[in-house]
């Protein structure tokens, strides 16, 4: 009889939206007096509906870099202990545009000020860098630019205390970094494209140091057969976790001579 009414009772709080924390409203509100209050721009019971159709302006949220920093993607984990957000981010070094990803880009970590997704963040760190000497960038495939990064725990994360930072990179001979500080963005060298492949970084901390893995690069395009979806290039990975414990990487290719992409799972 007790458990029966335990359920009722969950039900009954489910039904009418109650909460008893942020897990309830999707971490996209406020719990009060067990009722769900949304961030501006979601909405529904539980905050798990994104409006589409009003202009939101956030004035104060979000990341803000006031010297006319580019950025772009975005990797988001929530810790527990600070109970702040943190984000991975690619940002455009020496003012170039997201045009010259291929060659300017790093990854940043920005932190929220407190538990809101909304932010304001605050910048917190290079999580993976480039080089600038002209024999790793000739020979390390990463040396040159990083950027998409994907951060995840360890699917045994309270035993291992492991983070993992999924990325792509590239580089190739006698390739340089672009400046873009005083003059216009001149276009990127377009075969960088051909040596981009995906990578990862492990780290005990989000705030670092991240170590590459020395395995790396863990996926690069199949370039031995013309004909294979991604015989030319590989990037956007997406790492997700499978009920046996192994990861699954979703990764989009490109064929050569062909401007298609598609999708593939590996594991």
């Amino acid at each position: 009889m007790f458990t029966f009414l335990c359920i009722l009772f969950h039900l009954y709080h489910c039904a009418h939206g109650a909460c008893v924390s942020k897990a309830d409203c999707s971490y996209l509100c406020r719990c009060v007096l067990e009722e769900c209050i949304c961030n501006r721009g979601w909405y529904g019971t539980h905050c798990d509906q994104l409006n589409l159709t009003s202009s939101i302006h956030y004035p104060d949220d979000g990341y803000h870099d006031d010297s006319g920093l580019f950025t772009w993607d975005g990797s988001p984990i929530f810790d527990a202990v600070e109970q702040r957000f943190h984000v991975f981010i690619t940002i455009l070094i020496e003012h170039c545009h997201t045009n010259n990803w291929l060659s300017n880009s790093v990854i940043a970590h920005i932190v929220s000020d407190h538990d809101d997704p909304l932010g304001p963040y605050t910048f917190s760190d290079i999580a993976l860098g480039y080089s600038n000497d002209t024999a790793t960038i000739n020979t390390q495939w990463d040396a040159l630019s990083v950027y998409t990064p994907i951060v995840l725990q360890d699917d045994h994360f309270e035993q291992t205390g492991i983070y993992y930072l999924f990325y792509v990179g590239t580089t190739m001979h006698d390739a340089v970094h672009l400046n873009c500080t005083d003059s216009p963005p001149s276009p990127t060298n377009a075969s960088l494209r051909d040596h981009q492949a995906i990578g990862y970084a492990t780290s005990k901390s989000l705030y670092g140091p991240w170590i590459r893995n020395e395995k790396n690069p863990v996926i690069t395009a199949r370039s031995n057969d013309d004909k294979l979806w991604d015989s030319a290039y590989v990037c956007n990975p997406f790492p997700v976790y499978l009920s046996n414990g192994s990861i699954a990487m979703i990764y989009k290719g490109i064929r050569r001579y062909d401007e298609k992409s598609d999708f593939e799972m590996n594991t």
